[in-house]
């Protein structure tokens, strides 16, 4: 069973456009589509500059748009999370999607700058933590036994 899943999910896993493309990917549909592109368009000209095997994700792609699913269906294969898919869910139904796409890139730069400073002011209490539980395990070890005999 959980082999299954494991290969399910690298199967999926090789349609999402990495973390850190997340606003390059939306600033290029964004102008794409505020150009006149269609979206179905900017799709297959950004896959295979995003994605290794970009077929693969595109075929999953049209086969969602013959079932006439949503636009976020497209987005939830390539893997973007929630806070990116409801906003660009009521654009589209408002008509705003190169506007909204655009916002996104923005604030998806900001999250990524965000969390990578969150990450560095972490790491210094982290490596002061580990530093002094080494420090009590080596003088629980050494130490407190020769005071005791």
């Amino acid at each position: 069973m959980s082999f299954s899943v494991t290969k399910l999910y690298k199967k999926n896993r090789a349609c999402h456009i990495p973390t850190k493309k997340y606003s390059s990917f939306l600033t290029r549909l964004s102008d794409l589509l505020g150009e006149g592109y269609t979206f179905h368009d900017s799709i297959k000209l950004l896959l295979p500059f995003y994605l290794k095997d970009s077929s693969k994700a595109y075929e999953r792609i049209v086969e969602e748009q013959k079932k006439r699913t949503d636009l976020i269906e497209v987005f939830r294969i390539l893997g973007f999370p929630s806070r990116i898919i409801l906003p660009i869910h009521l654009s589209s139904v408002h008509g705003l999607l190169d506007d909204t796409t655009r916002v996104l890139a923005e604030h998806s730069v900001m999250y990524e700058k965000t969390t990578k400073r969150l990450r560095s002011l972490l790491v210094y209490p982290l490596c002061l933590f580990v530093i002094i539980f080494f420090l009590f395990a080596i003088f629980r070890l050494y130490f407190l036994p020769n005071m005791e005999s």
